[in-house]
């Protein structure tokens, strides 16, 4: 565990101002409003005080040992205020300062200083470039974003500190807490597998979503994220997926991501949940953090409407999982409960007008019966609806055993039900698709925790080939392999390929 980094008894603030909406005011600023217990030291050679603390006017001069120090300096200072840091001892140095590797390569080499000095004193590096980190548990919001989010079960790992402040908004707005958030930036030291390592040990973090841009170190990525999605669910937005996107992903943080294909492998090796889009990153973690992994993929679907459930089936079939037969003895029993005009099948059609009780009904014989692994649950907006009063119902029946997911489907009148869905812990999606293909994140994860263990079968190989190959292209920076050295790689791992030849002239 980063313990200096995210649980710092002392905090100092290197480039902290007297003007608000200024970085290191805002720093300041939240850790006062977010009720953080620890030492807040703001570092300020002109200011003899900021915002009721008293200013320190060199780090290097302090008599005490710092935890964690944040510096938001400009670029051209950050070095010699990180020699200062270590100086002074610091456990841990974020730097939240731009102008590095993103700005070309005079700041990516200072970029290299700063990760090389703070590597050789062994102290870990967060950025530059970044948003910096909130800790609810500790009360830290050692940030400069503009909300400090409630305490709750998810950790943020983000390239990208937009993405963090929007999750957070979207936290608020869903009433999801937030047990840890780190913005890397630029990653010159600390990177995504550190980050899975540490907060897969975290007690306060059941689920772990990243926002991605480039992967750092391959091997060292694929090692971390298997050990972190052994443990619990790890959930990743992978950006630059294509050439604009990789053009723009250079242009952001310096880097230029990987190719798709080696992504989506790395992903499936370790057991990597992948979302597609930021709905998706949003979805996915807020369903993991509600609801049990399911004991396998057949579904049920409750519905006041045919249309709705009926899309609900289709989605259900086409993510892979199965529409569920129910027990005969379950749908007699159900038969006894619903209006004759209801449909006992899958979905299950409590008709339009149905009252809360039905939908009661419905979801404990999903719950009893044996042959039913997942429900979804379908409301769309009648003239005797009742949404608020239909989910205070459901969440009551919930026994929690099965993965429940609902999608009340509409706007301002379904809201009230929204909300009370929110405050019971089911998680909403506006349409069946959506709550469908959260399902299938959570059915798809339940069965990779559930695989065989992993049997490595070792043959000879000819490695020295392999890596003379590799080594001289890494050497001259050529980072794609022709078609001869490709079969000469082939060759060197047993495969059986056509015998080919160099041809010099057109008579040879």
């Amino acid at each position: 565990m980063l313990t200096p980094l995210f649980y710092p008894e002392s905090i100092a603030v290197l480039g902290v101002s007297r003007t608000p909406g200024k970085v290191g005011h805002d720093i300041v600023a939240n850790l006062l409003a977010g009720g953080y217990a620890g030492r807040i030291i703001p570092v300020n050679p002109a200011a003899p005080e900021v915002l009721g603390l008293p200013c320190l006017a060199e780090i290097r001069k302090t008599k005490e040992k710092i935890d964690l120090c944040i510096i938001a300096l400009p670029s051209s200072m950050v070095l010699e205020s990180v020699r200062d840091c270590l100086e002074a001892r610091a456990g841990a140095i974020a730097v939240i300062s731009s102008g590095f590797k993103e700005t070309g390569a005079e700041g990516a080499e200072l970029q290299r200083r700063i990760a090389e000095l703070c590597q050789s004193h062994k102290v870990p590096l967060l950025g530059p470039n970044c948003l910096g980190l909130i800790n609810t548990e500790h009360r830290m919001n050692a940030s400069f974003a503009s909300r400090m989010p409630s305490p709750g079960c998810i950790s943020v790992i983000s390239q990208s500190g937009a993405i963090c402040t929007a999750l957070l908004d979207l936290a608020a707005a869903r009433h999801t807490g937030i047990a840890k958030m780190v913005s890397m930036g630029n990653k010159a030291d600390l990177n995504e597998g550190d980050l899975l390592i540490a907060l897969a040990a975290d007690p306060q973090t059941k689920v772990i979503i990243a926002y991605l841009e480039d992967i750092a170190c391959g091997d060292e990525f694929v090692k971390a994220a298997t050990e972190a999605s052994s443990k619990k669910p790890v959930i990743i937005l992978k950006a630059g997926t294509t050439v604009a996107g990789q053009k723009a992903a250079s242009s952001h943080t310096g880097v230029l991501a990987g190719e798709e294909i080696a992504y989506g492998a790395a992903f499936m090796r370790s057991g990597v949940i992948r979302a597609d889009n930021f709905e998706a990153l949003a979805d996915y973690g807020a369903l993991f953090a509600m609801q049990p992994l399911p004991k396998g993929k057949r579904v049920l679907i409750i519905t006041n409407a045919g249309g709705p459930g009926t899309m609900a089936a289709d989605a259900v079939e086409k993510a892979g999982m199965i529409v569920a037969t129910l027990d005969r003895n379950t749908a007699s029993a159900l038969r006894q409960k619903l209006p004759s005009a209801a449909s006992i099948g899958n979905p299950i059609d409590v008709l339009g007008d149905a009252e809360p009780d039905r939908y009661v009904a419905a979801l404990e014989a999903a719950q009893e019966d044996e042959a039913v692994d997942a429900v979804v649950i379908i409301l769309t907006p009648q003239a005797m609806t009742k949404p608020a009063e239909t989910a205070r119902a459901i969440a009551r029946s919930n026994k929690g055993e099965k993965p429940v997911v609902v999608a009340f489907m509409g706007g301002a009148d379904v809201m009230p039900g929204r909300d009370e869905l929110v405050a019971a812990g089911l998680p909403d999606y506006p349409s069946p698709e959506r709550a469908v293909a959260a399902l299938q994140a959570l059915v798809e994860y339940a069965a990779w925790r559930k695989r065989p263990p992993r049997m490595v079968a070792r043959f000879p190989v000819n490695r020295r080939r392999v890596e003379r190959i590799i080594t001289r292209r890494l050497r001259t920076n050529r980072l794609q392999i022709g078609e001869v050295k490709a079969k000469s790689i082939l060759a060197a791992y047993g495969f059986q390929i056509p015998q080919g030849y160099l041809a010099t002239n057109g008579s040879t």
